[in-house]
């Protein structure tokens, strides 16, 4: 998982980020506004469970094994530690809707690099 952390880190970009954390985003914080596609793209690699929880305002999304264990790839964009406890179940179908284009840009990025 490290590897495939390192590899998304690499493929994040202004274009791949939320709009809404744009002004966040930077090389230096390269996982800020990544958390819904790179979710979706640990779904669909890795077959792991979607969850969500609020932090101040804002959802942050990240995943769930089958045996409970919390992979959440964008933790890091967060000056706190997130705590998980009060976290709901997502479809995937409903994130798809929302962040398909920036999911798109960052397989293609993927791709570029030779990583998919």
């Amino acid at each position: 998982m490290k590897l495939f952390a390192q590899t998304l880190r690499a493929a994040y970009s202004a274009d791949t980020c939320h709009p809404s954390y744009l002004n966040k985003w930077s090389p230096a914080n390269p996982t800020a506004g990544q958390c819904a596609i790179t979710a979706l793209l640990v779904h669909e690699k890795f077959g792991y469970d979607i969850y969500e929880v609020k932090i101040n305002r804002s959802r942050h999304f990240f995943n769930v094994t089958p045996a409970g264990d919390v992979i959440d790839l964008t933790a890091e964009q967060f000056d706190k530690p997130i705590s998980y406890a009060e976290r709901t179940k997502r479809e995937p179908k409903a994130l798809y809707r929302s962040c398909q284009q920036r999911l798109n840009i960052l397989k293609q990025n993927l791709h570029q690099g030779g990583a998919l």
